[in-house]
């Protein structure tokens, strides 16, 4: 059986989907993360927001830069899907 690997990249609005507030998803998307699904929220959207690593869901990583690290996957050969507008 193959494994896929997976990451949602959360930047701009999608940011709040990661905030530890969001109690509707939470434990869907921590299901997710256990799984395996890493969740990645965008540190120049944080900055923007001024949200702190603290105030997201425990299981949220960081990175930089979310446009940047979709882009990095592309160059790695990850394929793309965008959600929402």
């Amino acid at each position: 059986m193959d494994l896929t690997d997976v990451e949602v990249v959360l930047h701009g609005k999608g940011l709040g989907m990661l905030m530890g507030t969001n109690t509707p998803q939470k434990s869907r998307m921590e299901a997710l993360a256990g799984a395996g699904v890493v969740f990645a929220a965008c540190e120049n959207t944080m900055k923007r927001k001024n949200v702190t690593k603290e105030q997201l869901m425990t299981f949220a990583v960081t990175v930089d830069s979310g446009i940047a690290e979709v882009v990095r996957k592309q160059e790695q050969h990850w394929s793309y899907i965008k959600s929402g507008s």
